[in-house]
């Protein structure tokens, strides 16, 4: 029985960056490590970070400074082409991106900025109000956006009975609040002359807890002070307070999963786009609105909470990545004599032809004669798809070489449906097409509308509606792809003894 797929994660934590990426990455690794064998890339983490990622159960590779060019290239020459990639921060660039898909690993990109071109497979980011047109992606790179993919450790997924809460505030401005806004936050609520009691929880990385002790003596204020917590003990604070003030970044995530009052001070510039959905959203607050007194919009704010926090987010994301790694189990190649037989059989299927513009039975004669015209055309590409060594989908191109365009047909064997094998087989199909065809374009697909199915494939992957139409007396969509460039690492999926030039 084969071992569990490698998913390695690369981020950096610290007091200066902050240790958000390390703590999210964590989770996402967390939601995954009963099927994949997750383990961490950090560069010189300091001994508690080190420690909080072995307390967590995975193994860590320390990393040395240096340029992130050379990381890149240096690990990719590392790895076997099998395991999936998670890079989570603002130094995985395109650049860095690249290297890690031309030895064909899976890759993942965990984004909150949208700053650059992203060639990875699929894109994980938590803020809502952000769509696809925020990003520049690779043709066939699929985003995840908003808070159905909340990355929330396992102790805020919890259901729980808020009802006897304190009327007390939970105040955490992150792992490692460099500019020391949890003091200023305390100065804020002292000016206000709010008296409630203050729960105050920093990190591991905070360095200005002697500043912090003495500013809360001299002002006699009511707060306790926790530091370094685990999850668990985070989440009880959170629990026993009706308020909290915390950025607009992955503790803000966490509190609103338990549910409650939540007051936001923005601590970074790329907190932007979460701010602004939270507030506009009502699932929080400016914190310069402290407190809110109108019930109707308290209201508003918990069902909303309840809405957009659902507490299922590990299911999705770990289908996100099973969808992964069945496609790294994939070998597409190029479709032979001998295969005849099993896409007549394909073709004549009755759900096959169900969603065919032609829906008549087809004859052997009709399929013979078909067959060897098109194995053999130039202006025609046909693959078969393999699971496992055994034939699982089949997807075949019929090209335009005036327009430089592509007419698609794909579809899967009865044996495996359901498990999201049609998006793998157009994807790479997709893929080998255009490493093998790089004047090839655009992609077009015409799918009846009663296929809902294959539309939700070719959205799936970016696919946009050209227009909708009557073909052959059959409603249809027409979808178009563009293909700028070929595809990095499709050539890792064909069978060596049919690899393309």
């Amino acid at each position: 029985m084969p071992g569990k797929t490698k998913i390695l994660f690369r981020c950096d934590g610290g007091p200066k960056m902050g240790l958000g990426h390390v703590i999210r990455s964590c989770a996402l690794a967390t939601m995954l490590k009963e099927e994949f064998n997750c383990s961490f890339f950090i560069r010189n983490p300091a001994p508690s970070l080190a420690d909080y990622i072995g307390a967590a159960g995975f193994a860590l590779t320390v990393l040395p400074d240096g340029d992130y060019g050379m990381e890149a290239a240096t690990w990719a020459a590392q790895l076997d082409g099998s395991e999936i990639i998670v890079l989570d921060g603002y130094a995985f660039n395109t650049a860095y991106q690249q290297h890690l898909k031309a030895k064909g690993n899976k890759l993942v990109c965990i984004d909150d900025i949208h700053a650059y071109h992203f060639l990875a497979d699929a894109v994980i980011n938590h803020a809502g109000g952000v769509a696809m047109q925020d990003y520049s992606l690779a043709p066939l790179t699929r985003a995840y956006l908003g808070t159905a993919y909340a990355l929330l450790r396992p102790a805020f997924l919890e259901n729980d009975n808020n009802a006897d809460r304190e009327d007390a505030i939970f105040i955490s401005l992150g792992g490692a609040d460099p500019n020391n806004d949890t003091l200023s936050v305390l100065e804020m609520l002292r000016q206000k002359g709010i008296r409630q009691k203050c729960l105050v929880v920093t990190g591991s990385a905070y360095l200005h807890r002697e500043a912090l002790e003495a500013y809360i003596r001299e002002n006699g204020l009511n707060v306790e002070l926790f530091q370094n917590l685990d999850e668990k003990a985070i989440a009880a604070l959170m629990r026993k307070c009706k308020r909290a003030v915390c950025p607009p970044s992955t503790v803000s995530y966490e509190y609103l999963s338990i549910r409650g009052e939540l007051y936001l001070r923005m601590i970074a510039d790329n907190q932007q786009d979460i701010y602004r959905f939270f507030t506009a959203e009502d699932l929080a607050f400016p914190l310069e609105d402290m407190f809110v007194t109108d019930g109707a919009r308290l209201e508003l704010s918990s069902d909303r909470q309840q809405r957009y926090f659902d507490r299922q987010s590990p299911q999705r994301l770990l289908k996100i990545f099973r969808q992964l790694d069945l496609e790294q189990q994939l070998v597409i190649r190029k479709v032979t004599a001998e295969d005849s037989s099993r896409i007549f059989a394909w073709a004549n299927e009755q759900a096959v032809r169900q969603h065919s513009l032609n829906q008549a039975e087809i004859k052997p004669e009709e399929h013979e004669a078909w067959f060897t015209r098109k194995i053999t055309a130039p202006d025609a590409r046909m693959y078969i798809v393999e699971l496992e060594g055994k034939p699982a989908g089949q997807i075949r191109f019929d090209i335009d070489i005036i327009n430089s365009q592509a007419s698609i047909g794909y579809s899967v064997d009865a044996a495996y449906r359901g498990r999201g094998l049609g998006t793998a087989v157009v994807r790479l199909g997709i893929a080998a097409l255009h490493a093998s065809r790089p004047d090839i374009n655009e992609i077009k697909a015409i799918v009846k509308i009663t296929n809902q199915p294959s539309m939700l494939v070719f959205e799936q992957l970016n696919f946009l509606i050209h227009k909708e139409d009557i073909i052959q007396g059959q409603p249809c969509k027409v979808y178009l792809l563009k293909l700028p460039k070929p595809y990095p690492g499709a050539q890792k999926h064909f069978n060596s003894a049919d690899r393309e030039a």
